[in-house]
């Protein structure tokens, strides 16, 4: 039996430090004693309870612009450097310019911008590639108007179709996930977590796309138009596949070619391939 049992901890609250984009053993952590006094026991009790209170840290670093409304979203494309959107926004139906010169890391803080699609039209400064990063959202739509910069998505989704114009780089990179087609005539690198509808190579009049692929991809169907000059070409880097990543089919524009210094095998029973390297 016990009987005038006295537990106690030496502290109550923790205020840890932010876990966000590090590790689990590297998490932050913090200690309190617990203490039992005034009384036997003889026997297994439940003595007490332990609750763990988590809030939102709304706190940001002082470099970052918090994106609340359209104004403060037209503000951060004017004047480029961090941003985060803190809610989501409707009504984003907007021709936005990220000024020459500036460059853009777009935090969406899986918010979601809708009625419509941002089109972004990245201007070059004359000397150097300016810079989009958008991360972390939902977006309608997306596509860019000969875009001659790099833009670059993480950790996406994107609801209906998705195009890529001519120039510069799109990179898709960490977890992305487009419900539509994404039409390609632009170079495009993907690595990481990637879904796609459909992949459409439309034909185009100045040079030739090249996709370069790494990752866990799934691409639901092709379809390839003509291309003047070159062929089209798919390159297949490590990763897993649920199309043959080593097979240039005749009879169209565009080929699947394995990266150099790869291998495949596969398929598996759930009819995936496997690509690494030699």
């Amino acid at each position: 039996m016990w009987m005038g049992c006295v537990r106690s901890f030496d502290k109550t609250e923790f205020d840890l430090a932010s876990a966000e984009n590090t590790t689990i053993e590297n998490a932050p952590t913090d200690t309190t004693a617990f203490g039992i006094s005034g009384g036997a026991i003889t026997k297994d009790q439940k003595i007490g309870t332990i609750t763990v209170k988590i809030t939102s840290d709304t706190s940001d670093p002082s470099d970052i612009t918090m994106v609340k409304n359209l104004e403060d979203l037209r503000g951060v494309f004017e004047n480029g450097g961090k941003a985060k959107l803190n809610s989501d926004l409707n009504g984003a139906y907007e021709m936005l310019t990220l000024s020459s010169g500036k460059d853009l890391e777009f935090y969406l803080n899986r918010k979601t911008l809708s009625n419509g699609t941002i089109g972004c039209y990245v201007q070059m400064n004359g000397r150097a590639e300016q810079h989009l990063i958008v991360d972390n959202c939902t977006l309608n739509g997306l596509g860019d108007n000969n875009n001659y910069s790099d833009v670059t998505l993480r950790d996406c989704v994107i609801m209906k179709d998705c195009f890529t114009s001519y120039g510069g780089i799109w990179k898709f990179e960490g977890v992305n996930n487009i419900i539509g087609t994404m039409k390609v005539k632009k170079d495009v690198t993907i690595s990481g977590d990637f879904t796609l509808g459909t992949l459409k190579v439309p034909m185009v009049t100045t040079g030739t796309p090249t996709l370069k692929l790494s990752g866990n991809i799934r691409i639901g169907k092709f379809s390839f138009d003509s291309v003047y000059r070159e062929e089209a070409k798919i390159i297949c880097g490590v990763g897993t596949y649920n199309f043959k990543p080593d097979e240039y089919e005749t009879g169209r524009y565009g080929g699947i070619q394995l990266a150099e210094g790869c291998t495949v095998s596969g398929p598996d029973e759930n009819g995936i391939y496997t690509v690494t390297a030699e």
